[in-house]
């Protein structure tokens, strides 16, 4: 692996998304260049999952064409996506950890979202500017909160994960909307001005996270002109189906 892919990757996994005080791109722009899994990242000799040929009622929505399900290598976790959004995947190894990755495009090639699933890594981050008083949260207006369950029937009992949608207004002015997982229940008026899509997990499984990935990694974090603009967008079609292929996320036990 190249200094410089291997690099790239180590921030993909191991970068907190930032609410504040970040530039991000708008959900219509056109997106960033993606990352390359085509490089030789190891130890992943197939670049790409390859889709299961199933799909059942909780993939898509009731009316759907079939969406087609795609699993990291390992198998552990999986996600469906509509016929015409595709998906890029891959693994990477390093001395900081192990990880394995899915990207989601819209027929636009827009990067949608990003699957994480590993150990290892500095989550580190920091708050930049202005945040509510007292406080290490950015004032937001969300969209969605919802408790999903993520787990598969090879795996026992998982604490409560929670999927959210989002339009935070950030402390350099700007507003972004945001989507992806937690461990806690947003609260009604604001976000956490750094947030990294974790997923809640049975003990001894590997890190997962899922959302829409940070801007400065190829794609996310969309700045919209305002909070009502966020809202708006929340209305949209591509909203819905980014939310169901969120929703889509399963976790399986290794073999």
């Amino acid at each position: 692996m190249s200094a410089t892919l291997r690099s790239t990757l180590l921030t993909l996994f191991a970068g907190p998304l930032l609410l504040a005080g970040c530039a991000a791109t708008g959900p219509d722009a056109a997106p960033p260049p993606a990352v390359s899994t085509t490089a030789s990242a190891e130890p992943s000799a197939e670049p790409s999952p390859e889709p299961s040929g199933e799909s059942s009622g909780a993939d898509a929505p009731t009316g759907e064409a079939a969406w087609h399900r795609f699993s990291t290598e390992n198998g552990m976790a999986s996600i469906a996506v509509p016929p015409t959004w595709t998906v890029e995947g891959g693994a990477v190894s390093s001395d900081v950890g192990e990880w394995q990755w899915i990207w989601v495009r819209n027929s636009l090639r827009h990067e949608m979202a990003l699957l994480r699933l590993g150990v290892g890594g500095d989550r580190g981050g920091a708050c930049g500017g202005n945040v509510i008083a007292g406080t290490s949260d950015v004032p937001a207006r969300i969209h969605l909160v919802e408790e999903v369950d993520v787990t598969g029937e090879t795996l026992g009992d998982a604490p409560p994960t929670y999927l959210y949608a989002a339009t935070v207004e950030r402390s350099d002015g700007a507003f972004a909307f945001h989507a992806g997982y937690s461990l806690e229940r947003p609260a009604d008026d604001r976000m956490p001005c750094i947030v990294y899509d974790d997923v809640a997990v049975p003990v001894d499984y590997p890190q997962v996270s899922f959302g829409v990935p940070d801007a400065d990694i190829g794609g996310g974090l969309w700045r919209v002109d305002s909070l009502e603009a966020g809202e708006a967008y929340a209305q949209t079609e591509e909203y819905e189906t980014l939310m169901d292929v969120l929703r889509s996320l399963r976790l399986q036990a290794g073999s």
